[in-house]
């Protein structure tokens, strides 16, 4: 299992809107013709058990809700937990690391669109890496998937 981080602008950090500082950040997983994800810091499509680190969720965080969308599919039979890990490394007692907060088992081989699995509401402590375990098959395609994280931020704890 490799830990391999992607390129991500993250998308809008300020949500612009009159009544608080709500946000939706925007991730992407863009695989080119032999499958390796473009913006990646390793060579090569990812493989079973790989874990895409795709952008920073900033501390004070709460995270709110997520869609992940699949725009065109990866390779047959790969599916994926989506979560966070925290930067540090280091579990936080109160809101533990979670890999698969977003999605448990989200199927990358098909189109369509995944909404967010988890009942747990959680404010990040601290700074956390978005992340997503890839499982199944080695991705061996062009892939193009989008990830939107909704929530509110409340700043540093």
């Amino acid at each position: 299992m490799a830990r391999i981080h992607v390129r991500n602008n993250g998308g809008n950090r300020f949500g612009g809107v009159p009544y608080g500082n709500l946000a939706a950040e925007h991730y992407c997983i863009v695989a080119k013709q032999d499958g390796a994800i473009l913006g990646a810091d390793a060579y090569g499509p990812p493989k079973d058990g790989d874990v895409l680190a795709l952008g920073v969720l900033e501390q004070g965080f709460r995270l709110d809700d997520a869609q992940i969308i699949v725009k065109t599919a990866m390779s047959s039979g790969i599916t994926a937990d989506v979560g966070f890990a925290y930067a540090d490394g280091a579990d936080d007692a109160h809101v533990p690391q979670d890999a698969a907060y977003f999605a448990s088992g989200a199927d990358f081989a098909s189109a369509g669109r995944i909404r967010c699995q988890s009942a747990k509401l959680v404010t990040l402590p601290k700074q956390a890496l978005l992340t997503v375990t890839l499982k199944g098959a080695e991705n061996k395609k062009a892939a193009d998937i989008d990830i939107l994280i909704y929530g509110e931020k409340f700043g540093q704890l």
